[in-house]
């Protein structure tokens, strides 16, 4: 890889490669336990940020069990239900209905998994394996099965399991207590043999005093431990993890990562302490969002929504008297680049449709010392190297994970295949829209009625040129040479084959499953090559298994094959890949500027 494709993200390397296998020689998945607090997920409208802080390990092949509690005051809802009836809360069976607030929890998040592209299962309460004996509503956990577990975890990214619940020895639900779900995250990372549980909350870690006044404001007196033992928990203020959670980590060595979402400090304990020491509560990163289309209009309205992290300051738009979402503030929208930069940004987030504005934008950028995340990908296809080194140079970051793949992480995917070896060759599904269309049409339907589908979906825009021609695919095949094999885009040669209503009635009439299959190699004198075609791939069922606008990757390397797939095209796909891609730069300017104050 060259130095400029080095350099174009911010160093997110897990510390163990992996990612979906196709080999039996791969090395076994990386994995973390997330036990997501009521602080942080508290309401339905939290969902959307769960799902980011998951969709962080995902796209580094880290593969996700995620612990919930229920939401929206439900136990204490169910509660009262259940006293209403017969012997109330007196009988076993209410153990059983208060429960069923985790459940619904688990699924309302699996449910926002899937609408970003990311993929999930719930292991229910009941077959989750935990085993536990005592009071039916404060039991003691006795036994983990981790069968059920590990089958889910082998057939999806990321394994949902509502806390707080387990089975006694009848097979009847039994409650771990208030505050169960610490213990679920924590028996579940024992029993998996990760060592540790990371634990999400608001304040990112343990305090010597409350760090929030009443109010919420914060106490800038407050200062957070980096290290506390097991036993020191208990003597701090207020009750941050249940007592019996830590009976249990201590008991079996686990240790307790607290932070906030998108962090990456906080406070680890474990067998060892440290003193406290003063923590300023980070300042929001402050965005501004290029382009207020499909796309543009969903990082702002999710940045909108996280004004502890995030700060919307800008937004740049062609058309300044179009009436916009109400959650976007009127007098934050410029219609001149000069205008929108000098908003004081830290972070540019372009979602423009125009090729040459978005390179003009982020070269712009840039220069300023300003950062960018794009999903722009006419922007930056033929222009790598030279954007690249403009962050290098201004000591700001380029990432553009977003331009390939939506919600399927291709280019992580293809970084850490380089990582490995040199990769010779990838084969991927790079475009969602056609493959939407391809589905439709080898399932029946007529390729106008198939494209009118994917544009009423918004998988397609008004004038789907770009995807039918090719054009779409060529790019993304430029982008990811560029991440694969350091390939100068001015060396990347393309042989694009396009689609029209004949070719696809043609591919409907010749039956099978058929895919547009980008084949991408290295070239001597550091090229690359990116064949487009559309091929029958009923022999191959990683390719054959894709569903509508799904995107999938294949890299092969001398220690083995890694791939991904994932919704390619869509509004929550595409979002979700750009803040992931955000919450990479701010954490990466956290870390430079600890650097430089030591």
């Amino acid at each position: 890889m060259t130095k400029a494709a080095q350099t174009a993200q911010p160093d997110m390397t897990p510390r163990r490669d992996s990612s979906q296998t196709e080999d039996a020689q791969a090395d076994e998945a990386a994995l973390v336990v997330l036990k997501f607090s009521s602080s942080v997920l508290r309401r339905r409208r939290d969902l959307p940020r769960a799902v980011g802080e998951i969709y962080r390990y995902v796209r580094r092949g880290v593969k996700v069990v995620a612990t919930v509690a229920a939401l929206d005051e439900e136990t204490e809802r169910l509660r009262a239900e259940a006293a209403g009836v017969g012997r109330g809360l007196d009988s076993p069976h209410s153990a059983g209905l208060v429960a069923l607030g985790e459940t619904r929890a688990a699924y309302a998040l699996a449910l926002a998994c899937d609408h970003s592209g990311v993929a999930a299962r719930v292991v229910e309460g009941k077959e989750l394996g935990l085993s536990a004996d005592g009071s039916f509503d404060d039991a003691r956990l006795v036994g983990v099965d981790l069968q059920n577990l590990e089958a889910a975890l082998a057939r999806a990214d990321v394994v949902i399991a509502p806390g707080y619940v387990a089975v006694d020895g009848d097979g009847r639900p039994a409650l771990l207590g208030r505050g169960g779900a610490d213990l679920t995250a924590t028996a579940l990372a024992a029993a998996l043999g990760i060592g540790e549980a990371t634990f999400l909350t608001d304040v990112g870690g343990l305090f010597d005093r409350d760090p929030l006044t009443p109010e919420r404001v914060w106490r800038p007196e407050a200062k957070r431990f980096s290290r506390v033992t097991w036993g020191e928990v208990g003597e701090l203020a207020g009750d941050p993890i249940q007592a019996k959670a830590l009976g249990y980590a201590e008991a079996h060595g686990v240790k307790l990562s607290l932070r906030a979402p998108g962090a990456d400090a906080g406070t680890l304990v474990g067998p060892e302490g440290a003193p406290p020491r003063t923590h300023a509560r980070p300042q929001p990163t402050r965005v501004g969002v290029a382009g207020l289309g499909v796309v543009g209009e969903g990082a702002a309205l999710r940045l909108v929504d996280d004004p502890q992290r995030y700060a919307l300051v800008a937004t740049l738009v062609s058309d300044g008297a179009k009436k916009r979402h109400r959650q976007i503030d009127p007098s934050r929208i410029e219609t001149n680049l000069e205008a929108f930069l000098d908003a004081g940004l830290d972070v540019v987030v372009d979602a423009m449709s125009d090729g040459e504005a978005g390179r003009r934008l982020a070269a712009t950028a840039l220069a300023r010392g300003v950062s960018v995340v794009t999903a722009n990908k006419q922007a930056i296809c033929d222009d790598l190297p030279e954007l690249s080194a403009l962050a290098r140079d201004n000591g700001a970051h380029l990432a553009y994970a977003p331009t390939v793949g939506g919600g399927a992480p291709m280019l992580e995917t293809a970084r850490r295949a380089a990582a490995r070896g040199v990769i010779s060759e990838i084969i991927a599904v790079l475009n969602g829209t056609v493959n939407f269309i391809l589905s439709e049409v080898c399932n029946g339907a007529r390729f106008v009625d198939a494209l009118k589908a994917a544009q009423e979906a918004g998988f397609a825009e008004a004038d789907p040129s770009a995807d039918l021609s090719g054009e779409d695919a060529r790019a993304k095949g430029k982008i990811l040479a560029f991440d694969a094999f350091g390939a100068d885009p001015a060396r990347v040669t393309t042989d694009i084959e396009a689609l029209d209503g004949p070719k696809a009635d043609g591919i409907a009439g010749s039956g099978g499953t058929w895919r547009q299959v980008a084949r991408i190699t290295p070239a001597e004198g550091g090229g690359a090559h990116v064949a487009v075609r559309y091929a029958r791939v009923d022999d191959d069922p990683f390719l054959a298994g894709l569903v509508g606008e799904e995107n999938a990757l294949r890299a092969t390397t001398p220690e083995g094959v890694l791939a991904c797939r994932g919704r390619g095209a869509g509004r929550a796909p595409t979002v979700e890949s750009a803040l992931a891609d955000l919450g990479d730069i701010v954490r990466a300017r956290a870390a430079g500027a600890a650097a430089d104050a030591r």
